[in-house]
């Protein structure tokens, strides 16, 4: 009799764990369909209308983790990665975790930074020189300068800033600074140089800190604008009609209250204001 219970109990274990394996397989495959699902409807899409309504389900689909979706950005998903840039660049991620998480993959993956830089310069066009221009004027009444910022949401500023210091070859740019002291980081960076040159080896740009006269203006460099929205891009760029334009920047005063000598890096303080 208890051996009967025994074997009783024991198949009855036995039943529980194998249909628990059977529950995990199923949450397994059924999330890694559902992903591979919104890759492959994304690498088709033609619009950004049709591709903002994917994404947004995508993003707040219950069974997807922002690692499960940031994990297929790169170069086996262009039309993904792109539609994704497009999404997070139009302003349209809310989602605190998708940003954090997108921060961490800049920071760790060298071909999503590279591929996100390469967009944020498309993305600004030729209004990069401008922006970084005045980043490099001199110094107005009190020390402060009016330098226009990246975009008009500070975090989505903060993520061009990044694509930008990572193709301007800085070498570590601190993340936890807010934006409008990163305005002030890039602005000193800039100052600090004599030359820029890009390197195709690095995909981006190494500077010289001595032996030639100090920058002016980064301008004068003439660094060609990407003509395509990533690296390598061979198909047309699709329609991009309901992403908001983006010709106004806000104003931030950032203030640099020691003349700067070259010396970099150097303390400093800035007070982001709306202009």
């Amino acid at each position: 009799m208890a051996s009967r219970r025994t074997q009783a109990i024991a198949l009855t274990l036995v039943l529980f764990g194998a249909l628990l394996c059977v529950v995990v397989v199923y949450g397994f495959i059924r999330d890694a369909i559902m992903i591979r699902y919104y890759v492959f409807r994304l690498n088709d899409a033609q619009t950004f209308q049709e591709a903002k309504q994917l994404l947004h389900e995508a993003l707040n689909h219950k069974a997807l983790t922002p690692n499960s979706i940031l994990e297929h950005l790169g170069p086996p998903n262009k039309q993904f990665t792109f539609w994704f840039f497009c999404y997070l660049d139009s302003g349209n991620v809310n989602s605190r975790s998708i940003m954090d998480c997108f921060s961490n993959e800049l920071e760790t993956n060298c071909d999503i930074m590279y591929y996100w830089s390469y967009f944020v310069r498309w993305r600004l066009g030729t209004r990069i020189n401008s922006l970084l221009d005045g980043l490099m004027s001199q110094n107005e009444s009190l020390n402060g300068v009016w330098v226009y910022d990246f975009h008009d949401n500070q975090e989505i500023a903060k993520l061009r800033k990044y694509g930008v210091l990572w193709f301007l070859g800085v070498p570590s740019t601190p993340r936890l600074l807010g934006n409008g002291e990163l305005s002030l980081y890039l602005r000193r960076y800039l100052l600090s140089l004599n030359d820029l040159t890009y390197d195709n080896s690095q995909n981006r740009c190494i500077g010289k800190q001595q032996g030639l006269p100090p920058l002016k203006a980064f301008s004068q460099l003439r660094i060609p604008i990407p003509r395509m929205p990533l690296p390598g891009w061979n198909d047309r760029v699709p329609d991009l009609s309901g992403i908001p334009p983006q010709e106004s920047f806000r104003r931030i005063l950032i203030e640099d209250r020691e003349v700067y000598d070259g010396i970099w890096p150097r303390p400093f303080k800035a007070r982001p204001e709306a202009f």
